[in-house]
C-alpha cells in the first residue's frame, strides 16, 4: 500500500464523502473513486459503505483508517526529525584554505575565529604563499 493510497483514503473517511475528499485533494472524483477501489482490492477488504448520504467505514474501514493514521504521523515525525537532524548535530571537519599573501589575509583571519566559535569542531589549515615560491 502506497502513501498515497493512505491518504486518499484518510480523506475519503475524515470528510464521509467521495466528492468532498476529491475537492479536498483537488482531484477528480473518478480519479478518487478508482484509488479507493484499488486500495479495496489490493486488501480485499470492503472499507466502505456506499449510500446516498455518503460513506461510512466498515469495521474493517476503521482498523485501516487507525493504522492509517499512525503510519501517517509516523511519516511526519520522521521528516520533522531529518529535516533537524543536520541542526542538531554540530558540523565537524576540515576545511583548507590555498591563498596568495593579501592583505584581505586578516579579514580571513576573523572570519574563522567567528566560524570557529560557532562551529569548534571545524578545524581550519591556512596556507599562504607568493608567485615565487615552489
Amino acid at each position: 500500500m502506497e502513501l498515497k493510497a493512505m491518504r486518499i483514503f484518510l480523506a475519503a473517511a475524515e470528510e464521509g464523502s467521495i466528492t468532498k475528499a476529491a475537492e479536498s485533494l483537488n482531484l477528480p472524483q473518478s480519479t478518487l473513486s478508482r484509488q479507493l477501489a484499488r486500495l479495496e482490492e489490493e486488501l480485499g477488504a470492503k472499507l466502505f459503505t456506499r449510500g446516498p448520504q455518503g460513506i461510512e467505514l466498515t469495521r474493517e474501514g476503521l482498523m485501516l483508517r487507525r493504522r492509517s493514521s499512525e503510519v501517517m504521523e509516523l511519516v511526519e515525525r520522521t521528516r520533522s526529525e531529518l529535516r533537524l537532524c543536520g541542526r542538531d548535530r554540530p558540523l565537524t571537519g576540515d576545511i583548507s584554505i590555498g591563498a596568495g599573501e593579501l592583505a584581505a589575509t586578516d579579514a580571513l583571519a576573523e572570519y574563522i575565529e567567528v566560524f570557529s566559535k560557532r562551529h569548534p569542531h571545524v578545524s581550519f589549515y591556512l596556507y599562504t604563499g607568493s608567485a615565487t615560491e615552489g
